[in-house]
C-alpha cells in the first residue's frame, strides 16, 4: 500500500514511555496520513478510544493503573469501541504471553523491541481492512 491511500486515518498509542511514544511517531512519520493521539493510562485510553473513535489502537500491556488487557476489556465492552482493532504492543514476548494476548482479543501482537518492517506491515494490514467511517 502506498502512503497515498493512507489520508484520514487516526491511531491510538497508549503507551507510558515518551521514548517509546516518540519512536512510534518517529516510525510513522513514512505514513504521512496518519494522526497519532496518544495516552499513557488505561483510563486515558479507554477515555481517548470513547473520544476520538481511532481507526486503530496500538496498546501497550503494562501501564501505570493496570494491564493493557483490561483496557482491552473495556473498550471491547463498550458498544462505541467494540470494533475497533487493538494491537498490543508489548515487551512481553514468550509464545505463552503471546497468545494469551491474542485469545483475549489482541488484532496482532507486537514485540519490543520493535521490528520496524513487521511493525509497518501490521499497521499496513489493519489500516487496509478499515472501512472508512
Amino acid at each position: 500500500m502506498n502512503s497515498t491511500e493512507k489520508s484520514g486515518y487516526t491511531l491510538l498509542h497508549v503507551e507510558d514511555s515518551p521514548e517509546l511514544q516518540e519512536l512510534v511517531r518517529h516510525i510513522l512519520t513514512s505514513r504521512p496520513g496518519i494522526k497519532i493521539i496518544s495516552a499513557e493510562t488505561v483510563a486515558e485510553g479507554v477515555q481517548q478510544a470513547k473520544k476520538h473513535h481511532p481507526d486503530m489502537v496500538l496498546m501497550d500491556v503494562h501501564l501505570p493503573d493496570g494491564s493493557g488487557m483490561d483496557a482491552l476489556k473495556q473498550m471491547q465492552a463498550s458498544e462505541e469501541t467494540a470494533n475497533i482493532p487493538v494491537v498490543a504492543l508489548s515487551s512481553m514476548t514468550t509464545q505463552l504471553q503471546i497468545g494469551e494476548g491474542l485469545k483475549e482479543g489482541f488484532k496482532y501482537y507486537i514485540t519490543k523491541p520493535i521490528d520496524v518492517p513487521e511493525f509497518l506491515e501490521t499497521i499496513d494490514r489493519i489500516l487496509d481492512g478499515v472501512v472508512k467511517r
